[in-house]
Order: C-alpha cells, then structure tokens, then sequence
C-alpha cells in the first residue's frame, strides 16, 4: 500500500504482475457486488407490496360474549374471535365474573350496556385493514342490524360511559367520535359526572388540565380555587391506558396543588424541581394532532379516588374541548 500511495503511477503500470494482481481483484470486487445485489433483491418487498392498500373487511358473526365496555366475543364462520371495538375506551372491569361484575365506577354499567345492545345478537364487524388489531385482538366496528345501523361504541359515547379513543389506522370514526364525547362532557353524563361514583375529595374544588403534545410532552394541573387541593391517589391518563393498568399516573401521598397554583406531570422525564412529576413511561403518551382523513388527536384525564373525572382537557385538530 505504501508504494501504491507514494507513486501513484504505478498503479497504472502494464506488466504481468500487475494485470495478475487486478485480475484477482476485479474477480474479487465482482463477488462482493454479485453477492450484494442478491442481498439487496431479497430485503427489497416487489413493487405491489410496497404500494398494496390496506384491505377493507365488513363480516357479519353472532356475539356470545361480552367481556367488558369494549371488548367481546364472537362467532364468525365457526370460528371465534375475541374483538376490540373501535374508538372507545370503558373503564376496566377487576372481577369479570358474569354473575357479580366488579370494576372501576362506570365499568359495569358500560359491560351492561354493551350486552343489552349486542349480546346473543347476529352484527355486522367493519374495518378499514382486514389486519387491524389490538393485542391479540382483532379491532373492529360494529353495526347492529336493527334497520338503523346502530353503532354500540357510539351509544356508549353517548352516554358519557367511554373514553374516546381515536386510531390511526380505523380512523374513519374518530372525528364523528370525538364530538359525542365532547357533547357527553358538555351534558355532565357518566364519567362526566363529577358526583356520579360518590362525593370525592376537595368535590367544589375548581381544577384545570391543559395539556402540551408537541415536544416534551407535559400536562399542567391548575387550581382555581382559595384552597390546596390534595391529590393523593388521584390519576391521570390519557385516551389509552398507560401505567398501572389504566389509571395511568398514580399521584403519590402528599401531592399538593397550591391555591391559584399549578403542578406540572412530564409524560417521560424532564421534572426537576418543586411540584413537577414525572410519570415516567418509555415513550411520549400524547398523539399528535393530524387533519383529514385520519383526525387524530387525544385527551387528559384527571379522575378522583372515586373514579370521576374531575377535569380533561380533550384536544382536536379544530378544537379543544375543555372540562368543566
């Protein structure tokens, strides 16, 4: 190499040894590219798989389960299927005992509701990807066939008994889904009510969630009001469930808001001083803001030991939607 580097036109000297030596090189060289390029032809998916569409499903199977507020069982085809339905995120049930339901307040109610509308009953399962799933879930909606196209998820929304969780990849629902739950809000039904599970501590308290999405991700927790509000074994969480099963971030004993004064929660890391938390997770908790088609956007939810929201800021790409 040394003599390659110091006199560079012998590189370009014809004699034996030299074509010898680039024989052997360009054989070499020749290999190593053959080799690649059979390398790069099997990483590389055909043209139509780069550019295949996601393949829609509509499927019609009998419910013969209900497991919770959003989650059922089905028969399609002799076959059965355990399915997440889509947009909507009830309250987690503890004992799922058929005979005595026990959960977080709301989650009966919701499991009651989901069965009066579908169990037993021959429905219609609609999705955008044939492949959607949660878990080891198949995501889909569901329409009844009562003539009216009844959509369960959306009664359930209705009635302030569901969080609204808007998906990516099913998102034809989520801008109809968001303002049914923002009208539940609005209307103080289910979750909404902030007396629905029982008085709750500090209960005329008048609390404000903002929440910030975009680069390190925080939510601020303002209290309006002439006096601390403790919120000890209060949560927070956002449409999806994050945490210790899906009351998200527990606050720990002692956690104050001062009167006229804020708390700050990082949904990662970044607290550093006095009232700032950190809830700690992995990777950033709050979905970006999109507009059509996909509409995604997402919510803060700060809920009482009782299990009522106390207040939420949920967030869309025309609006926020501020409780109470």
């Amino acid at each position: 190499m040394g003599c390659v580097h110091n006199h560079r036109q012998e590189t370009f000297s014809v004699t034996t040894r030299h074509l010898a030596t680039q024989g052997v090189l360009s054989r070499t060289i020749s290999s190593v590219l053959t080799a690649a390029l059979a390398t790069t032809l099997l990483l590389v998916p055909p043209a139509g798989a780069q550019t295949a569409k996601p393949e829609p499903v509509r499927q019609l199977g009998t419910v013969v389960r209900v497991v919770d507020g959003d989650t059922i069982i089905t028969d399609i085809g002799g076959q059965q299927h355990r399915i997440r339905v889509t947009g909507i995120n009830a309250m987690e049930l503890t004992d799922y005992d058929e005979g005595e339901l026990k959960g977080d307040c709301h989650a009966v109610k919701a499991t009651r509701v989901m069965k009066d509308l579908v169990l037993g009953k021959e429905v219609r399962f609609i999705a955008q990807d044939k492949n959607s799933t949660s878990g080891d879930r198949l995501r889909r909606r569901i329409q009844l066939l009562d003539g009216k196209k009844t959509d369960p998820a959306a009664k359930l929304l209705r009635q302030g008994l569901a969080l609204w969780l808007p998906n990516k990849t099913e998102h034809r629902p989520n801008k109809h889904y968001a303002k049914l739950a923002a009208d539940a809000a609005r209307a103080r039904k289910g979750l909404w009510n902030s007396q629905a599970c029982g008085m709750g501590p500090d209960q005329g308290a008048r609390l404000e969630v903002k929440v910030k999405w975009q680069g390190k991700e925080t939510v601020t927790i303002t209290n309006h009001s002439a006096a601390p509000v403790n919120l000890t074994n209060w949560w927070l969480r956002d449409s999806s469930k994050h945490g210790n099963l899906a009351h998200g971030y527990t606050f720990k004993a002692g956690t104050v808001v001062p009167a006229g004064g804020s708390i700050v929660v990082y949904s990662t890391k970044g607290a550093n001083g006095p009232g700032q938390h950190n809830w700690g997770l992995p990777n950033p908790v709050f979905d970006n803001v999109t507009k059509a088609p996909t509409n995604m956007a997402d919510g803060a939810y700060l809920f009482d030991p009782q299990g009522d929201v106390r207040a939420a800021q949920q967030y869309t790409p025309k609006a926020f939607i501020q409780f109470p």
